[in-house]
């Protein structure tokens, strides 16, 4: 397999776009072997400009009317056809392997006029071929495949910084990713990162959570093709059960009050985060604070086959929901668990502690029944992941 370390970044409530830029520029010259090389997405809304004065603003448009050699590099899918909200402009040279190249100092001035001069709904700048261990690393020969790994970044020696609106606000990331190679399979942790490698992260920021990676090889690949049936049996029929509510029906407790309507309700005090805690807490999971946030809440514990344990709650307004995902390096399996009937409709402020609290404990019955029965037929499945993999940390 090939594995990458990747470090999120704390971004400060002052730090500008163009800031992190400027700071990512900076640590990608010192460290590239030529100019650096930038792979660059932003877009916004794609809209027909309606008669008479327009009161939206393209972004886009904005950029190649104050540098028209971007021009080129304007795409808009829907031209021509009947438009829907899901269409957008976009000017990227991602979609041509990052070429043409764009003067630094352009892309710098666009960085630094996002999100107030140019309000796109997402803005990325990638900076290729970091040579973190000063090993002659270059940038990748075939781009589009290393730009193919979707959020998790780029397969490749990388340094990005984008900006986006996220739940209703506009969220700031600045990442970088590593390649390193995989240590034997008797070895027991990962080797310690050069000292020049960890200045170099530090001056990109305050390393706010690192995440293990893995790509497989063809080898692999054939192995994963090879019981995907059997794993997509077990993970059906562990649904199904899931849906049945059968689980759920084995809980001794009882749901205390119906669930009420929301509409009709005041908010009443109550904490998500506190009744997961006390119902998964004694099974061994830990909160991940720094997974969690904006309404979701993590929890995680490690297999006996060092495979994860993975519990989400989406305690959003519209209601209470909950999954359970055990995953290896190279897959993972998602059910959703069972909760009293209701509180997926209801928003949790309205449910209060009780409810909240009967519901977790509801949702640990379920985790402890996946336990003995959907863990282990994929552990059977997959086998145990090496003891040098790391999760989230």
């Amino acid at each position: 397999m090939r594995l990458f370390r990747r470090f999120d970044f704390r971004v400060a409530k002052g730090d500008s776009t163009g800031g992190l830029f400027r700071r990512a520029r900076a640590v990608a010259t010192d460290l590239s072997n030529g100019p650096p090389f930038v792979v660059f997405t932003c877009w916004d809304p794609s809209f027909e400009e309606p008669p008479g004065p327009s009161t939206k603003v393209s972004a886009v448009r904005r950029v190649v009317e104050l540098f028209p050699e971007l021009a080129s590099l304007e795409h808009d899918p829907a031209l021509g056809q009947e438009r829907s909200s899901y269409d957008h402009v976009s000017l990227t040279n991602a979609e041509t392997g990052g070429q043409p190249q764009v003067a630094l100092d352009t892309l710098e001035t666009v960085a630094e006029g996002v999100p107030a001069s140019y309000p796109f709904l997402w803005a990325e700048f990638c900076f290729l071929g970091v040579d973190w261990f000063h090993d002659g690393t270059s940038v990748p020969e075939d781009v589009a495949s290393a730009l193919s790994w979707g959020w998790m970044g780029p397969a490749a020696h990388s340094i990005a910084t984008n900006i986006f609106w996220g739940d209703s606000l506009r969220e700031t990331e600045m990442e970088a990713n590593i390649e390193i190679n995989p240590p034997a399979s008797d070895v027991g942790r990962l080797p310690e990162l050069p000292a020049d490698v960890w200045a170099s992260l530090g001056r990109l920021g305050k390393v706010k959570l690192e995440t293990l990676m893995a790509l497989p090889s063809e080898e692999e690949k054939a192995f994963l093709a090879a019981v995907g049936p059997e794993a997509k049996r077990v993970v059906e029929a562990t649904r199904a059960e899931m849906r049945d509510r059968e689980i759920a029906l084995r809980s001794p407790c009882q749901l205390p009050r119906d669930a009420p309507d929301s509409s009709a309700l005041p908010r009443v005090p109550a904490s998500p985060k506190k009744a997961m805690g006390d119902a998964l807490k004694p099974l061994g999971y830990e909160y991940r604070s720094k997974l969690s946030g904006h309404g979701t809440y993590y929890l995680t514990k490690r297999s006996a086959s060092n495979n994860l344990m993975h519990i989400h709650f989406d305690a959003g307004c519209f209601g209470l929901g909950g999954q359970f995902r055990y995953e290896g390096p190279l897959w993972q399996a998602t059910v959703t668990l069972p909760l009293p009937p209701g509180v997926e409709y209801v928003g949790w402020r309205y449910l209060g502690q009780e409810v909240l609290d009967h519901a977790c404990r509801k949702a640990a019955v379920a985790v402890e029944y996946l336990e003995k029965t959907f863990v282990p037929a994929l552990d059977a499945i997959y086998g145990p992941a090496p003891a040098w993999f790391e999760y989230p940390h």
